[in-house]
């Protein structure tokens, strides 16, 4: 929390309050590894928190109560680190990243439009996003918990791909705000569902979140940069691909589609492999 408030006062800050956030979240998740509902609960509602608080005594005295909780749940010595094998932690890290772009409604004036608000009303509606997306999410992964983690990720991600289109035609300010919901709670769910497959075949949480908050600051950049500046200083974009550049829920469904192609063909290929490989019985141990 020192760290932070240092960087809120001087950029030259900013680095030591990355490492602190980091060392902070490894320390906890050390003594207490987390499930995957509390990891986006965690994301959620702490990056509201942060995104609607301000630099002053209200916020701050939140977030030191949470410390301190927090702090009295992760009593006790760190837990051992079993051996595990390598594990893509690429996807559950972006997913975890992209379960915010509830953020994305703050910066863009299609939402604006969309939504019909505007100012500090458009800012609350992106902070209740990042709380409800993820909670809903944590509710349909509890009421559906026999669902296999791979086809859960894959139907999650197909679903966001189809609502991010279906919000294209919409306008109203509740059909547009209830079909944005489902939208962050669709991709909430494929990150639970791509966190638990991780964890079950022997990854570790922390892992995930640590790429996801790498992910993080680039997600939020490239939220508050307008389109026209890639075209101005990176390379002159084509039009269509411009236009598309100012509604987020296209490239939103855009990732989430060769999210779920990536996905669901890694799974195909995996079984192809390994299915004229039968298991022996001794697990494949070699005896002398």
């Amino acid at each position: 929390m020192v760290l932070s408030a240092l960087a809120i006062r001087t950029t030259a800050a900013f680095p030591l309050a990355m490492i602190g956030a980091l060392l902070a979240l490894d320390t906890f998740l050390s003594r207490r590894p987390a499930t995957s509902a509390d990891v986006m609960a965690g994301v959620g509602i702490g990056t509201a928190i942060g995104f609607l608080g301000g630099f002053d005594l209200p916020t701050f005295t939140l977030l030191a109560v949470l410390q301190v909780v927090s702090a009295s749940m992760a009593r006790g010595p760190p837990v051992a680190d079993e051996p595990k094998g390598r594990r893509n932690v690429i996807v559950p890290g972006l997913l975890i990243a992209l379960s915010l772009s509830g953020l994305s409604v703050a910066f863009y004036y299609s939402y604006s439009r969309r939504l019909g608000l505007q100012g500090d009303a458009l800012t609350a509606m992106a902070g209740a996003f990042l709380v409800l997306g993820p909670t809903l999410g944590i509710l349909v992964r509890w009421a559906l918990p026999k669902v296999p983690t791979r086809i859960a990720a894959v139907g999650g991600l197909a679903a966001s791909a189809a609502l991010s289109g279906i919000i294209l035609t919409l306008q109203g300010t509740l059909v547009t705000v209830l079909a944005l919901l489902a939208l962050f709670s669709a991709v909430s769910f494929a990150a639970m569902a791509s966190l638990d497959e991780y964890a079950d075949q022997g990854g570790d949480p922390r892992r995930a979140l640590v790429v996801a908050l790498l992910f993080l600051p680039l997600l939020v950049m490239f939220f508050r940069m307008p389109p026209i500046v890639f075209s101005l200083t990176i390379v002159a974009l084509p039009e269509p691909i411009e236009y598309a550049l100012y509604a987020p829920t296209v490239l939103l469904g855009a990732v989430c589609l060769l999210l779920a192609a990536f996905v669901g063909l890694r799974g195909h290929v995996r079984t192809a492999v390994r299915k004229d490989y039968p298991n022996e019985a001794d697990d494949g141990a070699v005896n002398p």
